[in-house]
């Protein structure tokens, strides 16, 4: 914008220069804006840099630790096998089991860590799904359809959402569930709550529950309650809790309804339509 005046002039009015002064200061405003959009596209381009780098690193980590984990699982079978009619302390064939859980449970780590990784840093599509196929599928695939014992009866909605957000969710849920679980039959209830600007979900089960004390140490990555369980690593319910904060909600531990024993995790995400104003 330019402003010129190619006759001479006496001495401007005050409302010129008010005038003026607005004008000035417009300018200003605009060229403050300008310089405060290209810092913040400079820095938008930074971190998707950065976030390459790293989904790149986890890959290439993976691929380069899960190698010799599985060279250890096999050579532990190898030697199990060739001297299992040679040894006859126990404490051997012992050591070896402690080796093999211990590779596996490592290895369960680092692809826990890979999926934290992508699901944090990837970008979120959205697609129509069905909540109880989409759960049933889980369970599928995790090998719990005979482990756990879900109520699925309030879960025949459709929604449209990150469906791959929702799979790993639930998957680390029920995990969780039946890792912890101190029954034969690991039971699983979950409700689904519709609201104008969010879904709500309630996860309950039957296993001994989550004291109160350590409701947010939970969600911290690779804090643990049981230091024993070599299976549980405190990664999956970090994920969750990064899965949905990163969807535009939250996720708490809470006392069940009916009072019985066992743990409940309220969450909620904002619905699609929402999101997309503030997705990356």
């Amino acid at each position: 914008m330019y402003v010129i005046d190619t006759k001479p002039r006496e001495s401007l009015t005050e409302g010129q220069k008010s005038s003026l002064k607005a004008l000035a200061k417009q300018v200003m405003s605009q060229l403050e804006l300008r310089k405060k959009n290209l810092k913040l596209e400079i820095k938008n381009k930074e971190i998707s840099r950065l976030n390459e780098e790293l989904n790149n690193i986890a890959y290439k980590l993976t691929h380069d630790l899960k190698t010799p984990i599985r060279g250890i699982l096999s050579l532990a079978e190898f030697i199990k096998q060739d001297i299992s009619e040679l040894v006859i302390d126990a404490k051997v064939n012992k050591c070896i089991d402690l080796i093999t859980s211990r590779a596996i449970s490592m290895e369960s780590m680092i692809e826990e860590l890979l999926a934290y990784t992508e699901v944090t840093n990837t970008e979120i599509y959205y697609e129509d799904f069905n909540l109880r196929s989409l759960i049933e599928s889980v369970l599928k695939s995790c090998d719990l359809k005979n482990e756990i014992v879900i109520d699925l009866s309030e879960l025949s909605a459709k929604i449209v959402h990150s469906k791959i957000c929702f799979m790993l969710i639930f998957k680390n849920l029920l995990i969780n569930s039946k890792r912890f679980s101190n029954h034969v039959n690991c039971e699983v209830e979950i409700k689904f709550i519709e609201k104008k600007d969010s879904y709500q979900f309630i996860y309950v089960d039957n296993g001994p529950g989550i004291p109160k004390k350590y409701q947010e140490k939970i969600f911290i990555m690779f804090e643990t309650l049981d230091t024993t369980n070599f299976k549980n690593n405190g990664i999956g319910l970090a994920t969750v809790k990064s899965i949905i904060t990163r969807l535009g909600g939250n996720i708490t531990v809470k006392k069940r309804d009916d009072n019985k024993k066992g743990a409940c995790f309220e969450f909620r995400v904002q619905k699609s339509n929402f999101y997309e104003k503030i997705a990356r």
